[in-house]
This record gives structure tokens, sequence and C-alpha cells, in this order.
């Protein structure tokens, strides 16, 4: 407990003699770099999802019989822009 309030005292110190111009630009640094963790934390990296054809565009019927197909096996595929969207590396399954 010595320690933290040792380095705190230390950091407050430090902080009071900073001009308040570099104190407000401290501040919105440290603003960042925190919204930046969380976003980096909240947002995956990754897409969780690949396209079950690559890049082939499907008609809505054929997306329509890959979702009946599916269904009747027990798996699931979401559609966006055309195409059938199934797990990251489930490919093998599907």
């Amino acid at each position: 407990m010595n320690w933290l309030q040792t380095h705190y005292a230390h950091v407050a110190g430090y902080v009071r003699s900073m001009t308040p111009g570099s104190r407000a630009v401290a501040g919105l640094l440290l603003l960042v770099i925190v919204a930046s963790a969380v976003y980096l934390h909240v947002c995956p990296l990754t897409v969780a999802t690949e396209s079950l054809l690559g890049e082939q565009a499907l008609a809505p019927d054929e997306l329509g019989r890959i979702q009946l197909a599916l269904a009747d096996a027990g798996m699931s595929c979401d559609v966006a822009e055309s195409r059938a969207l199934i797990p990251r590396g489930r490919r093998a399954e599907y």
C-alpha cells in the first residue's frame, strides 16, 4: 500500500507541474488509449463468418435451396449480399 501511495504522490506532483494545456493533451491521449483498448476488446479483429462458396454471388432461389438443405441437415447459415455465410473454421462440416 505504501508503494501505491508513493507512486501516486509522484504522478500527482508531476501532473500538477504541467501547464493546463499539456494536462488537457495528456488527458485526451489517455482517453484515446482507454477508448482504443475498449474497442479492441469489444470488437473482434477477425470476422466470425465466411462465405460458403467463396466470392460467388447466388440468386435468391439458390440461397433458399441452400438454407433448406442445411436446415434438413441440422445446420444453419446467414445470408448477406447474395452469399451464404457459415461460421469460420467449420467449412469442412458444411
